[in-house]
């Protein structure tokens, strides 16, 4: 399987109704471990949407986007992992995707990857970066 590039990471500054650099999203201790929080801003008839998920002390964020049809990932709101617990897996077509990196490593955009969104964690705290 070969990779495609890895797309920059978005800055929420870009994003349309997106709160401002330094703008707290929530505490790490308010998402489960191994658990994921969704969040959506919009502005007027744009909506962008990404997720959170913690893996220990670890914080990452993605947009909730499969680059494959650039449909919404969580099959239930706010759910991303598959049953075992250990991928992200896209509610349309079941691709699957590493959790600390966003590697699609199964389905029709095997070698892509989701699209990171710039957070800095800090005292517990998630913000925007």
């Amino acid at each position: 399987m070969s990779s495609k590039p890895r797309p920059a990471p978005r800055d929420l500054g870009t994003v349309p109704g997106a709160p401002s650099k330094g703008a707290l999203l929530c505490r790490v201790d308010e998402i489960e471990d191994n658990g994921s929080r969704a969040f959506t801003f919009s502005e007027g008839d744009k909506r962008f949407e990404m997720f959170l998920h913690r893996l220990g002390e670890t914080v990452v964020a993605y947009e909730n986007s499969c680059p494959h049809l650039y449909l919404p990932l969580d099959w239930q709101p706010g759910r991303f992992l598959s049953a075992a617990g250990d991928e992200f897996i896209c509610s349309s077509h079941g691709a699957r995707f590493r959790p600390l990196d966003g590697f699609c490593t199964l389905g029709p955009c095997a070698g892509a990857w989701l699209r990171g969104v710039l957070i800095h964690v800090e005292n517990g705290e998630i913000r925007v970066a």
